[in-house]
């Protein structure tokens, strides 16, 4: 039975025939076998650097082909048999969906030309991070001595604890940002 929430092989097959075939993917998918958990479905085994043509290729030859299940039987794949990505002889949790697909396919956008401008937002968010963090700081200086001034110990202190609070969510904030510039400059 085919849950719609997974792609079939013929589903697989027109979301690939879309893309660029020279398209290189850090991970993928190739070599269609009998999967281990259902025998009338269809594997491929997890594959490193390949184009979405190859996987193409991967996917057409298995098109109408028949597997000897791990324990006999043939079992001949069509346009509506289900996928998964698994190493030959095992189970997996990864039946090929339209999200684990597209997943794949956005891997070779993250490497590609994209990456120019994914630096200078990178850069430009830094950039505004530093100035609302100055700029934080400085308010919050500012109404911390206001209320001191004026002997509002109690809207001190929490002007206290509202800068010290945002002073961790800016630094959460520039971690992040150097996850993001870890990311971007590989």
């Amino acid at each position: 039975m085919n849950d719609f929430r997974y792609l079939t092989l013929g589903g697989i097959i027109a979301a690939l025939e879309a893309e660029d075939p020279a398209r290189i993917l850090p991970y993928g998918f190739n070599e269609p076998h009998s999967y281990r958990g259902h025998y009338e479905e269809l594997a491929f085994e997890p594959a490193e650097n390949i184009t979405v043509g190859e996987m193409l290729a991967a996917c057409r030859s298995a098109l109408g082909a028949t597997f000897q299940g791990w324990k006999g039987g043939d079992y001949t794949m069509d346009a509506d048999t289900e996928c998964w990505i698994a190493v030959r002889g095992e189970t997996s949790d990864n039946r090929i969906g339209p999200l684990l697909l597209k997943m794949m396919l956005a891997q070779a956008d993250a490497g590609s030309s994209r990456s120019a401008p994914v630096s200078d937002l990178t850069a430009r968010l830094a950039s505004a991070l530093r100035v609302v963090a100055g700029r934080f700081e400085d308010a919050a200086v500012e109404y911390h001595n206001r209320y001191k001034h004026a002997g509002d110990w109690e809207s001190c202190a929490d002007a206290s604890a509202v800068c010290y609070g945002d002073r961790e969510a800016i630094a959460a904030a520039g971690a992040l940002l150097a996850e993001v510039e870890a990311v971007t400059t590989r």
